[in-house]
Order: C-alpha cells, then structure tokens, then sequence
C-alpha cells in the first residue's frame, strides 16, 4: 500500500475503540443512548447534540462490526450493518490511491490477506533511531 499507515486515515476515537473489547465497546454505546433518552444533549453547554451523540454511536458500531469483516451506515436515522465497502465509516480515512488497486480493478479490503490493524514487525532500519 505504498507504505501509507492505515491509522493516519483514523480519526482518534476509532484508534481507542480499537483498543477497546467488544463488551467495552457495547457498554459504551448503551450508555450513550441512556444519555440520549435522558436529554443530556438538552442541557445548557453541553458539547454535542443528539445527532452528534448518534453518529458517536455509529462510531462505536463500525469498530465493533469492522472486526467481523463487516461495516455499518446510517439509514433512516438507523444504524444498518453492510458490507465493508459499501461502508462510509471505512471509505472516509481511506486515501483514493490506497483504497482501490487499478490494476485488478478490486479494493484492498477485498483482499483476504488484508488486516485493517495488522500490526507489522519492522527491522531495526525500518524503524529507525529512538530519539
């Protein structure tokens, strides 16, 4: 992939949630929408509305199915498991020429040997001097 990092493409709560269990993750996004149902979002200055505090979720949602091969997108205000492709959560961070291999015509995320956050052992040039 022309030696791009996937993880450049992330936003910082994806890089957590991947860090995170699924239980962790399920916990998280139950508590949000108890946050939701109770109007948190209503309060005085409080820093995101209800679409943002859903969109939270979604986010939660795509980190817990992106590890099942699987992605997620919002119709009709619901979130609907799809296909990883087909997913806007994995298309944003994806840079145009690492997303699509022109020359077979396919997507990288079709490739079974992909791993979205495989972690590679570099040698001790490749990773340089610890400064």
């Amino acid at each position: 992939m022309n030696g791009k990092e996937l993880l450049l493409y992330q936003n910082e709560l994806e890089v957590v949630f991947s860090l995170m269990t699924d239980a962790q993750l399920m916990q998280l996004k139950d508590r949000i929408e108890e946050i939701i149902n109770e109007k948190v979002y209503e309060e005085k200055e409080f820093p995101l509305s209800c679409a943002e505090l859903r969109f939270l979720q979604a986010t939660i949602m795509f980190s817990f199915w992106v590890r099942k091969g699987k992605g997620v997108r919002i119709e009709e205000g619901e979130i609907v498991v799809c296909e990883l492709k087909d997913s806007p959560f994995w298309q944003r961070y994806q840079a145009p020429d690492i997303y699509k291999n022109e020359e077979r015509g396919e997507f990288y995320l079709d490739n079974p040997e992909h791993e979205r956050d495989q972690m590679v052992e570099k040698t001790e040039e490749e990773r340089g001097e610890f400064v």
